[in-house]
């Protein structure tokens, strides 16, 4: 692959929409600690569980995502089906906290009468509430980077620079996000209303990469091909100055 960006109007766009990705994506982790935070406590221990689950969450979906990528030729339709699922996911986060409040405040109740003995249980409960509501959406935010770079990366060689320019973009946007979050949304829109802000980003941006990904299919990527295989083939009978050297590398990201 050249050392040129691949189709730049679309890598460009592309680029703006990865930065409001993130920025959705951070408006929202504000939002639901701030949730939780009320919904079970905001001590060390429940900012501790929410923060966990939500970073293991992408650790999760960046895994998915890049098994995903090496075996489609639509990455980008897998993206913005995921930018698509986390808007809903998002949108029904405040219904599922609302339907396990009952569950929560009775096994709390409990655990507040025979605090030494049900205090385990109790964080043990807190854990799974927070993998059953966070585990889905950030999951799916996780995968998107991987899909994002397979998409523009035609060979191995080009991973760590693609990965860099995404990467790059989606934190300035998470940057963004959660000033935005703070200092204009909450004290502005107040909860529902900045949770639909963020949704109509992802859904926005999921529709129209759906629509994209379906008329820009990619080759698939060979997992055993040689990292050298974008290098132009030596001419019969040069001489060899010095071994040929590996140029890819394998890249592991966590959004």
């Amino acid at each position: 692959m050249s050392g040129e960006r691949p189709r730049e109007p679309l890598f460009a766009l592309v680029g703006a929409v990865f930065f409001l990705s993130g920025s959705a994506g951070l408006v929202y982790q504000v939002l639901w600690m701030r949730s939780l935070g009320l919904f079970f406590g905001s001590d060390m221990y429940g900012v501790s569980i929410i923060l966990a689950t939500f970073m293991g969450g992408l650790a999760a979906g960046s895994l998915v995502g890049g098994r995903l990528a090496e075996r489609t030729r639509l990455p980008l339709f897998w993206y913005g089906l995921a930018e698509l699922l986390i808007g809903f996911a998002a949108l029904s986060f405040d219904p599922m906290l609302g339907a396990l409040d009952p569950l929560l405040h009775g096994f709390g109740a409990g655990a507040v009468e025979l605090e030494t003995e049900s205090r385990p249980a109790y964080q043990a409960m807190r854990v799974g509430l927070a993998v059953a509501v966070l585990l889905v959406p950030t999951t799916l935010m996780g995968a998107t980077l991987p899909l994002i770079m397979r998409h523009f990366a035609r060979s191995r060689s080009a991973l760590g620079r693609h990965a860099a320019y995404f990467y790059a973009l989606n934190t300035l946007g998470a940057l963004c996000g959660t000033l935005a979050a703070g200092f204009l949304l909450l004290p502005n829109l107040g909860m529902i209303r900045s949770t639909l802000c963020a949704a109509a980003v992802n859904l926005a941006i999921g529709v129209g990469c759906i629509a994209l990904g379906l008329r820009r299919p990619v080759e698939r990527m060979d997992p055993a091909a040689a990292p050298r295989e974008s290098l132009p083939p030596r001419p019969e009978g040069e001489a060899r100055r010095r071994p040929p050297r590996a140029t890819g590398r394998r890249v592991a990201v966590a959004v």
